[in-house]
């Protein structure tokens, strides 16, 4: 499936893909990539690559986004110590938490 393309059927607002014409393709000259797409070339382990890129940078801007909330917190609110357990984060913060944490469930797939 690496090696197919999908067709965008607006009517129906899906994709179809047809999977024969594409099965078995030895060097690929349907797109440009900047590296070459031959039988050498692991299209499944690029993909996983991918898949861990975006999820990696899921995880590092939800770190990032929560970390700036805390210092909001601190700032705005700061007689407040600074909260060891999930009870004692300020609301906004553990919305943004709940927000990113939401988000990089979403984009890793479902395992069962």
């Amino acid at each position: 499936m690496g090696n197919v393309l999908a067709r965008w059927i607006e009517a129906d607002r899906t994709a179809v893909i047809d999977r024969e014409p594409g099965a078995n393709l030895t060097c690929s000259s349907r797109c440009s990539t900047p590296i070459p797409i031959c039988v050498t070339t692991a299209i499944v382990a690029l993909m996983v690559l991918e898949h861990q890129v975006g999820t990696l940078n899921r995880i590092t801007e939800a770190q990032q986004y929560f970390r700036n909330s805390l210092r909001l917190s601190a700032a705005i609110y700061p007689e407040l110590s600074t909260p060891t357990i999930e009870a004692e984060f300020h609301s906004s913060s553990l919305s943004v938490a709940q927000s990113y944490a939401e988000k990089v469930l979403q984009y890793l797939p479902t395992l069962l």
